[in-house]
C-alpha cells in the first residue's frame, strides 16, 4: 500500500501534533517523497506526489502569496501542502484553505515546535519501507508470470509477508502506454522512470480506493497488475477497474494514450499465467476498438478460441485457403477487393456504411462485390462462406496480433493457392 496523505495523517508519530486544514478529497494522495520548499521558484523543480513543506521565511509575513503557492503546487500534482506555523505564519489564512479545498489538496498544519527534520525522517522511512514492499513484490509478480519456475509455496510465503493474499482468485490487467517516453520528454523537469512512478501511485491509489491490493510491475510502457477478484461480482467488478483507471489517467495525465486488456480470473496462483496471456491478446483487441480503451478477454468473442489452438499453422492454412485466391488477385491486378470484402462484412453487408468507410460510389461496391465472387467462385448470399470468410479475416487479426507472417493484400507468398 502507498504511503498516502491519509495515512500520514494517522501515523503515531504525527497524529497528536498535524491537523487537517482542507483538501480533505485528497487524502488517497500518495507521497512518494518530502520536499521542504523554501521560495516559490523551486516548484518548478518538482515532478509530482511530493508532500511539501513550508515554513513561510519565503513571504515575509506577507500570506497573500500563499493562494499562488497552493494553487502552482496543485498544477505539479504534489501529494499535500504541510505549512509550518506559529514564527513565519501565525495562521493560515481563510482564503488559502478555500483554495485548497477547491483543488482538492490536502492542506495541514504543523506547529513550529515539532522538528520538520524528525517529521521528514518519519515519513521517509516508511516511504522506503513502502518501496522496498513494492520492489519485492514487483520481483515476485515477474517470477509467477514470467519464470519457468513453479516455487508456488514459496510464492505464497512472500506475498503474505507483506500482507497479501494470493490464494484467492485474481486476474491480470495490462496496461500499455504506447507514448509513455514522448510524455516524459515533454514533461519538464521529469523522466521515464519518474513517469512511471507516477502511474504507479496513481493507480495504485485507485485500487486502493477499491481496497484491491495489487501486486504490480513494469515492463517496458506495460504496467501489469495481479487484481483480487469478487466472485460474486466478477463482471462487474472488471468493468469497473477498466473505467475508473481510464478515468483515472485521463483526469491527471490526459495526454497519454493507453490501452487496457483485462485477463480471465483464476482460482490458483499457477494459473495467473494464462491470465497475462489472455490480457495480452484483450489489449491487442482494445487497440481496434472504436469504442473505449480497454477490453475484457471473456468479450474477446471468437479470438477466445483461436487462442487456445495451439496449431498457429492449422488457422493459417485455413486463412489461406478461403482468402488466398482474392489475395493474388489483388496482387496480381492491383485491385482492392479483400479490403472490400473485409469492410462489408465487418459492416454487416450494410451498404451505406461500407462505401461511406471505403469513400467509394455504391456503383463500384455493386461491381466489386460480383467480381468477388467470381473470383471466388462462392455466392456471398450463402451463410456458410460469409461464416468461413468472417472466420478467416479474424484468423488474419490474430496471427498479426501474435507476431506471426501472414498473407495479406498485396503481399503474395509462394506457397498460397494461385
Amino acid at each position: 500500500m502507498s504511503i498516502t496523505c491519509g495515512i500520514m495523517l494517522n501515523m503515531p508519530e504525527l497524529k497528536n501534533d498535524i491537523r487537517l486544514l482542507g483538501g480533505a478529497k485528497g487524502l488517497s494522495n500518495a507521497i512518494r517523497w518530502t520536499h521542504v520548499l523554501e521560495s516559490a521558484d523551486a516548484i518548478q523543480f518538482l515532478v509530482g506526489n511530493e508532500l511539501t513543506f513550508l515554513t513561510g521565511i519565503m513571504f515575509e509575513e506577507d500570506t497573500d502569496q500563499l493562494v499562488s503557492v497552493i494553487e502552482q503546487l496543485a498544477s505539479k500534482q504534489v501529494a499535500g501542502l504541510v505549512i509550518n506555523t506559529g514564527k513565519f505564519i501565525s495562521k493560515v489564512p481563510p482564503k488559502a484553505i478555500e483554495r485548497a479545498n477547491e483543488l482538492n489538496l490536502p492542506l495541514f498544519e504543523l506547529p513550529w515546535a515539532i522538528r520538520l527534520v524528525d517529521v521528514t525522517k518519519w515519513i521517509c522511512t516508511a516511504i522506503v519501507e513502502n518501496d522496498m514492499e513494492e520492489s519485492s513484490m514487483s520481483y515476485l509478480l515477474e517470477k509467477i508470470l514470467l519464470s519457468e519456475e513453479n516455487h508456488y509455496e514459496d510464492y505464497l510465503y512472500s506475498a503474505e509477508f507483506y500482507g497479501y493474499d494470493l490464494s484467492k482468485p485474481m486476474r491480470i490487467v495490462n496496461i500499455e502506454f504506447v507514448n509513455l517516453q514522448a510524455y516524459a520528454d515533454e514533461q519538464r523537469h521529469t523522466n521515464f522512470i519518474n513517469c512511471q512512478h507516477q502511474i504507479r501511485y496513481l493507480i495504485g491509489n485507485i485500487l486502493e480506493q477499491r481496497s484491491q491490493k495489487s501486486l504490480s510491475m513494469w515492463k517496458n510502457n506495460h504496467f501489469v497488475l495481479a487484481v483480487p477478484v469478487d466472485l460474486a461480482h466478477e463482471l462487474e467488478q472488471a468493468e469497473a477497474i477498466a473505467v475508473a483507471i481510464q478515468k483515472g489517467i485521463e483526469s491527471k495525465m490526459d495526454s497519454l494514450t493507453f490501452y487496457i486488456g483485462l485477463g480471465g480470473y483464476y482460482e490458483q496462483i499457477g494459473q495467473l499465467k494464462k491470465s497475462y496471456t489472455e490480457a495480452q491478446l484483450a489489449l491487442k483487441l482494445a487497440k481496434d476498438n472504436a469504442q473505449k480503451p480497454y477490453m475484457l478477454y471473456r468479450n474477446a468473442g471468437i479470438y477466445k478460441f483461436l487462442n487456445k489452438v495451439t496449431d498457429k499453422t492449422v488457422m493459417a492454412e485455413f486463412y489461406t485457403e478461403t482468402l488466398g485466391v482474392l489475395l493474388h488477385y489483388d496482387a496480381e491486378n492491383n485491385t482492392k477487393f479483400t479490403e472490400t470484402l473485409q469492410v462489408y462484412l465487418e459492416e454487416g453487408e450494410n451498404t451505406t456504411n461500407t462505401i461511406q468507410r471505403l469513400y467509394i460510389h455504391r456503383n463500384t461496391l455493386q461491381y466489386r462485390l460480383r467480381r468477388i465472387e467470381e473470383v471466388l467462385q462462392q455466392s456471398l448470399k450463402n451463410t456458410e462462406v460469409k461464416i468461413s470468410l468472417q472466420i478467416a479475416f479474424k484468423i488474419q487479426k490474430f496471427l498479426l496480433y501474435e507476431g506471426l507472417p501472414v498473407e495479406r493484400e498485396g503481399d503474395p507468398t509462394q506457397n498460397g493457392p494461385h
